[in-house]
């Protein structure tokens, strides 16, 4: 089916560059919603990073007040030590508990971290509550234990690290990915709308500018007189509906000049006829030369 309307022509290509131009945007919205979700999860991971090393030294520091509790033989300054220790490692912890786990494997070295540390906790407690904690066996025999659990803590530490640096690496990869998208709708969206561009100008100028100038052309040729001219435009829409009305207006003309010029010429020979009449010459030889003016006429 043909349109037959400019105006529903031209809105046609208005809607399908407006829908181009939605569908670009609504694409471009997604990635870039995905590429600030990655932003945030490699902030995330960065921040977790720094939370789970953070975790790791306190963990080693967390058995040198014991220790010079048991060097120094009970000096109180040491188990204040410990507490603020003890404070930030369980701040970290929980801290750290608040992240989305990508493995379940790292929940379950957080889990086992924390409570490794609670059993190194406890003995610590145990330590500082010995008086003349110096050359103590039992006190000795506690802090080996700690130290082997505090080291079993810090190696599950180590993994967790190790998790960690890996799910940010997976979090750079796949904003490298993202931005790959990115940069591929934005040459689809330039190379759409250039192409779409070219269509409309190729349009507008098949569809309006020459037809326009076609009968522009034409009607300037009909001004200087040549009735002969024809505007050849088959489109049936209101341009092609003005262009027919153009020819039947020059068939018209044309129709009317003839008749004017048979007029004149019929008023030509009537103007010789009568003034054959006027002469003093036979009805004969006035017939002759009035049949002969009529075919040299004709």
């Amino acid at each position: 089916m043909r349109i037959k309307k400019v105006g529903t022509k031209i809105f046609i290509a208005l809607f399908i560059f407006y829908v181009e131009i939605s569908v670009l945007m609504i694409v471009f919205s997604m990635v870039n919603r995905q590429h600030e979700q990655t932003i945030h999860a490699q902030y995330s991971e960065l921040e977790r990073m720094n939370l789970v090393k953070s975790l790791q030294l306190s963990l080693v520091q967390a058995v040198m007040p014991a220790n010079d509790f048991l060097i120094l033989g009970g000096a109180p300054n040491e188990a204040e030590n410990f507490k603020a220790i003890d404070s930030k490692v369980k701040d970290l912890i929980e801290r750290l508990k608040g992240f989305r786990f990508n493995r379940a494997e790292e929940k379950e070295l957080l889990n086992h971290i924390e409570e490794e540390y609670s059993r190194a906790r406890e003995i610590a407690l145990k330590i500082f509550a010995i008086p003349n904690a110096i050359g103590n066996r039992e006190a000795g025999r506690l802090m080996e234990k700690m130290d082997k659990i505090v080291d079993d803590a810090s190696r599950d530490a180590e993994m967790f690290y190790k998790f960690t640096q890996q799910d940010l690496e997976e979090v750079k990869i796949q904003m490298h990915r993202i931005k790959v998208l990115f940069d591929v709708v934005i040459l689809v969206g330039i190379l759409s709308n250039i192409i779409l561009i070219l269509f409309g100008l190729f349009f507008f100028r098949r569809t309006i500018s020459l037809p326009l100038n076609s009968i522009r052309n034409v009607v300037l040729s009909v001004g200087k007189g040549n009735l002969e001219e024809r505007i050849n435009i088959k489109s049936n829409d209101e341009i092609g509906d003005l262009a027919n009305s153009f020819n039947k207006m020059i068939e018209e003309l044309q129709e009317a000049q003839e008749g004017m010029k048979r007029n004149y010429e019929m008023q030509i020979v009537l103007n010789k006829l009568l003034y054959l009449s006027l002469q003093p010459i036979s009805m004969e030889e006035m017939l002759g030369k009035f049949i002969r003016q009529i075919t040299s006429i004709s």
